[in-house]
């Protein structure tokens, strides 16, 4: 398999290396931007390249070597940041490109080409230039909810970049798809902050689905904005030597987390079944609530109706972390109950259903959702009963109790038995 190295400009901090020393520096020669060079290096020798750079300028870097690979090493104030090897991609005649990367007000920045490891050398073309970080027909600003189509990346130094501004606390959900039957790997992007001070990353490096499939079938997960300001999400080909060089459209979109029910009241109806709400997509999310007495004894049951998996959870606030869950696949609702949990002193709860994840294969279709009070009165007839005479009743539910009174007087030893109809369970 061709390899080709690309590597990520945001890896730098990852990367730096001690600063070279001056007294073993090669000659530099001062080159353009733009300027293709062509040149041969052989083992042992070094050949160093010195660029002015207007700050703020995207600029990538590209590398060819037709007979042994050569390396290319990146320096900014005389601090190695990053190195890419052209070489091992020249049986498909591709050469090496460095990702894009911004050049900051100030610095100096120099290329050095020398053999790889031990290699003997030989001729390699070196251009540095303009990146293209721009989207071909979409703006660069983007709104969360706005699905981005007709976007391309077009060749190995392509990088689409969008802008958002996000507000602290804000929830969404990262679906990218290869628009490309033939060439669905190494499609790749992720989310950077530009607020000063902030981290430079959100968690949100993400994937891209295949063709094949479908927009949200390798969905990143939720990311919850951690600070209001400008972020920067990235859109590029590729970086792995093994994945190989995605070209082709795509499509992106960033999925808002609506905590809100789509089409049925916030507040739950005490042992009514709800069955009018689904899991849209990946991420999505309902918040319920649930009233009762303080102190009350409740059992929640939920089912996830639609195709496997079926992975959905029922959270019952936090309080004592109780919750139910079907990932069985075709159990029914009675058969998924949470823990037994005590209606708190406020008289209220919050009930949050999700996906069990949100990233990847995650469930999306219909779900149900009952919430059961128990009473410890039997459900017909007296609680009260006389010795001798026997009483009977019926667990309804998980959870269910049954609490009866006898009279015995002082002195009395009693036996008590118990038994289940025929063919019941338990």
């Amino acid at each position: 398999m061709p390899l080709r190295s690309l590597a990520r400009h945001a890896l730098a901090a990852a990367l730096l290396l001690a600063a070279c020393s001056d007294s073993t520096a090669p000659d530099v020669r001062r080159i353009a931007l733009e300027e293709e060079i062509v040149g041969e290096v052989r083992r042992g020798e070094a050949i160093d390249f010195a660029v002015d750079i207007e700050p703020g300028t995207w600029v990538t870097l590209r590398l060819g070597a037709p007979a042994d690979p050569i390396r290319a090493r990146l320096y900014a104030d005389d601090v190695e940041q990053v190195s890419i090897v052209g070489g091992f991609d020249e049986e498909d005649g591709e050469p090496a490109w460095l990702s894009p990367m911004l050049v900051e007000t100030g610095t100096r920045y120099r290329i050095r080409i020398e053999p790889h490891e031990q290699g003997s050398g030989g001729e390699f073309s070196l251009l540095l230039t303009r990146a293209d970080i721009e989207p071909e027909s979409h703006p660069s600003s983007l709104e969360v909810g706005e699905l981005v189509e007709g976007e391309t990346i077009a060749h190995p130094a392509d990088v689409d970049m969008f802008w958002i501004d996000a507000t602290a606390g804000e929830e969404f959900n990262v679906f990218l798809q290869s628009m490309n039957p033939s060439n669905s790997g190494g499609l790749h992007g992720w989310i950077v902050s530009e607020i000063p001070g902030a981290p430079a990353f959100v968690p949100g490096f993400f994937e891209a689905a295949p063709a094949a499939g479908g927009l949200s079938d390798r969905a990143h997960g939720t990311i919850t904005i951690p600070q209001t300001g400008r972020y920067r999400i990235e859109i590029f080909g590729g970086w792995h030597h093994v994945e190989g060089q995605f070209t082709g459209p795509y499509r992106l979109l960033l999925y808002p987390v609506d905590r809100a029910p789509e089409s049925s009241p916030v507040a739950l109806v005490p042992g009514d079944t709800l069955e009018t709400e689904s899991i849209d997509d990946v991420g999505d999310v309902d918040v319920f609530t649930l009233s009762g007495t303080p102190g009350s004894r409740w059992v929640l049951f939920v089912e996830a109706g639609g195709v496997a998996p079926h992975a959905i959870v029922a959270d019952v606030g936090v309080f004592d972390g109780a919750s139910a869950t079907d990932a069985a696949g075709g159990a029914t609702l009675l058969a998924n109950p949470s823990p037994l949990f005590a209606m708190p002193a406020s008289g209220s709860v919050a009930i949050t259903v999700a996906g069990e994840r949100s990233a990847l294969g995650a469930y999306r279709g219909p779900y149900r959702l009952y919430a059961h009070p128990l009473s410890a009165a039997p459900e017909s007839g007296d609680a009260a009963f006389a010795l001798d005479q026997p009483v009977s009743g019926a667990i309804d539910v998980v959870g269910d109790v049954d609490e009866w009174t006898i009279d015995v007087p002082d002195d009395t030893i009693v036996t008590l038995s118990i038994a289940r109809p025929a063919g019941t369970q338990g």
